[in-house]
C-alpha cells in the first residue's frame, strides 16, 4: 500500500459544518497546535460515533457505498446526515479538516490491526496482527518551528482520547492520556518480509491491561481449577468460554438454511430400512444381509421412494422440516441465554483472572497496531511529507474491499460506540453496554482507593428500540436508520469496546 502525494487540495471549507458537529463555536479560535488537536479529537469521539451502520442497510440510496471515497461524500455524510463511520471515513475527514486548519504534515498510515475472536479473527485462533493493513491512522505535526509529531487516531473504536507523541525519543516510554488508558510506541525487534517480498520494518501501538492482581493486591495465580475445563487437544478454557462455543455452534445451525422435506425424509431410519429392503427383494442387490448394500443404489431407491409418497404423505416431512428447524432457534436461544447468564455470573465475582501473558506485575502490555516505518517516518516536518488527497480512501482501496467484502467483521453484526473521560458506551448487536470508569483509576495513586471498570449490559428488544438508541444516545437521526436491519450473530464480536 504505497502513499499517494496529494494531487489537489480540496477547494470547500468544512470549518463551519466540523464545528457545528463537533459542538465548537464558530469565535472559538483554532491554530494548529497541541491544544486544537486534543480539543478536536476529544469531540469527535464524543460527538461521531464509531459505527457500521452502512453495512447492516442504513444507506442513503441502494447503489451508495459503505464507504464512500470522496471528500464531498463523506462530509456529507458525517458532517451533514450526522452519521459516524469506520477509521477510513473518520480520521480520513479528519485528516483533511486539520491540512485545512494549517497543521503543516498530516499524513495517513496504513497499519496491521492486532485481533482476536472479538473482532472476528477465527472462533478458538489466538490473537495475532492481521495479515493485511485494515486501519489507518493519522500522523500530524503541529505548527511552528518547534512543532512536534502525533499519532492521532479517532477511527479505532477505542483509541486514546488524546494525541500521542510520536519520535525516537518516545519510544518505549508510557504515555497516559486523561480517560486512564496507558499506551506505549515500541519499536519490532525483527524484520521481517511480507506477501509479496517486501522488507517491514515496523512499530507498534501497545496498551497497559490492568488484571486482577493488583484489585486483589497479591501476585497472580493460575484460575482455580473449579472454574477449569481441558478441552480435547488438552489446552484449558473456561466453562463461559466453553458455553460460548456450544452457543455459537447452535446459532449458527439456526441462521442456516432449513433442511429441505427430502433429507427428511431420507434421514429418516425407517426409510433408509425400506429401501434397503426394497433393493435386495428386486433383486438388485446382492440378498446376503452382511455384505454392505452399495449407498448409490440405496440413494436411487430412495429418490423412487419420495417420487411415488403422495402430496399429504409429503406435507408431513414438510412440516417435520419446520419443526425441526423450530427446534434449532429454540436451542439457540436457551444457549445464549445461559451464555448471558454466565456472562453476567462473572460480572458479579469481586476476582477476575489474569491473562496469561500477566508475569505478576499488575497487567501486561497488549499490542493494538503494528506499521511500517517508513510509512510514519519519525522525521516529517515539511508539507510535502503528507500524504492527504481529495480522495482520502483511494490508497486505500485493497483495504477496503477487505472491509466490505462479504463475512468481514462490518457485515456480521451492527456496532456504534462513543467514548468520554468518564465512560464508553457501545450498541454492539442487541445489546447496549455502559463501561463506567473505563480504566481503573485512584486518587491516590495505591491500590487502596481503586475504582475498578464496571459493566452494565441492557438487551435491546426490537430495531425500534435499537433506532431510538442510535438517536437519543448516539445522534443519528432516525431518518439515517429507517432501514436498519440487526441480525443475529456471534456476540463476541465488538465485545471488547
Amino acid at each position: 500500500m504505497q502513499p499517494l502525494l496529494p494531487s489537489c487540495i480540496f477547494d470547500f471549507s468544512l470549518d463551519k459544518a466540523y464545528r457545528s458537529r463537533l459542538d465548537i463555536a464558530l469565535e472559538t479560535n483554532l491554530p494548529p497546535d497541541t491544544e486544537t488537536l486534543k480539543l478536536l479529537i476529544e469531540r469527535h469521539l464524543r460527538f461521531i460515533p464509531f459505527e457500521n451502520l452502512s453495512f447492516h442497510g442504513c444507506v442513503k440510496h441502494p447503489t451508495e457505498s459503505k464507504i464512500p471515497t470522496t471528500l464531498a461524500a463523506l462530509a456529507e455524510k458525517i458532517l451533514y446526515r450526522r452519521r459516524g463511520g469506520c477509521c477510513f471515513e473518520l480520521n480520513g475527514l479528519l485528516a483533511h479538516y486539520l491540512l485545512e486548519l494549517g497543521y503543516p504534515v498530516v499524513r495517513l498510515v496504513p497499519c496491521w490491526v492486532y485481533a482476536g475472536p472479538e473482532r472476528g479473527h477465527g472462533r478458538g485462533r489466538s490473537a495475532k496482527f492481521r495479515t493485511r493493513q485494515t486501519h489507518n491512522f493519522i500522523l500530524v505535526r503541529t505548527a511552528g518551528g518547534d512543532g512536534h509529531t502525533f499519532l492521532a487516531d479517532v477511527g479505532l473504536g477505542e483509541p486514546p482520547l488524546h494525541p500521542l507523541s510520536y519520535s525516537l525519543d518516545m519510544l518505549w516510554k508510557e504515555q497516559e492520556t486523561p480517560e486512564g488508558m496507558r499506551s506505549r510506541i515500541v519499536k519490532e525487534k525483527h524484520e521481517w518480509r511480507d506477501g509479496n517480498g517486501k522488507l517491514r520494518r515496523c512499530v507498534r501501538l501497545e496498551w497497559w491491561r490492568p488484571c486482577e492482581c493488583r484489585r486483589v493486591q497479591h501476585k497472580c495465580k493460575p484460575v482455580a481449577t473449579a472454574t477449569k475445563i481441558l478441552s480435547d487437544k488438552g489446552s484449558s478454557v473456561s466453562e463461559f468460554e466453553k458455553l460460548r462455543a456450544l452457543a455459537d455452534k447452535a446459532r449458527r445451525r439456526a441462521n442456516g438454511k432449513p433442511r429441505s422435506a427430502f433429507k427428511v425424509f431420507m434421514s429418516d431410519p425407517k426409510v433408509r430400512d425400506d429401501a434397503e429392503w426394497g433393493l435386495r427383494q428386486q433383486g438388485k442387490q446382492d440378498s446376503d444381509n452382511t455384505k454392505p448394500l452399495d449407498p448409490s443404489g440405496v440413494r436411487r431407491e430412495i429418490c423412487t421412494m419420495w417420487s411415488n409418497l403422495s402430496v399429504d404423505d409429503r406435507d408431513l416431512y414438510v412440516n417435520e422440516a419446520k419443526k425441526e428447524f423450530r427446534i434449532l432457534k429454540e436451542e439457540a436461544d436457551k444457549a445464549e441465554k445461559k451464555v448471558i447468564e454466565a456472562k453476567a455470573e462473572a460480572d458479579r465475582r469481586p476476582v477476575l483472572s489474569c491473562d496469561d501473558t500477566c508475569n505478576g506485575g499488575g497487567g501486561y502490555w497488549e499490542p493494538r497496531l503494528q506499521w511500517d516505518i517508513a510509512d510514519a517516518p519519525f522525521d516529517c516536518k515539511k508539507r510535502e511529507d503528507s500524504f492527504v488527497i481529495d480522495r482520502p480512501l483511494q490508497s486505500f482501496a485493497e483495504a477496503c474491499n477487505v472491509v466490505t467484502g462479504v463475512g468481514s467483521t462490518f457485515s456480521q453484526k451492527i456496532v456504534a460506540c462513543i467514548l468520554t473521560r468518564a465512560a464508553k458506551l457501545t450498541l454492539a448487536g442487541n445489546n447496549l453496554r455502559i463501561t463506567c470508569p473505563r480504566f481503573p483509576t485512584s486518587q491516590h495513586g495505591d491500590d487502596s482507593d481503586v475504582r475498578w471498570p464496571s459493566k452494565y449490559t441492557e438487551k435491546v428488544n426490537s430495531t425500534e428500540e435499537a433506532r431510538s438508541i442510535l438517536e437519543n444516545k448516539f445522534g443519528i437521526p432516525l431518518l439515517e436508520t429507517r432501514s436498519l436491519k440487526i441480525e443475529e450473530c456471534d456476540s463476541r464480536i465488538w465485545e471488547h469496546l
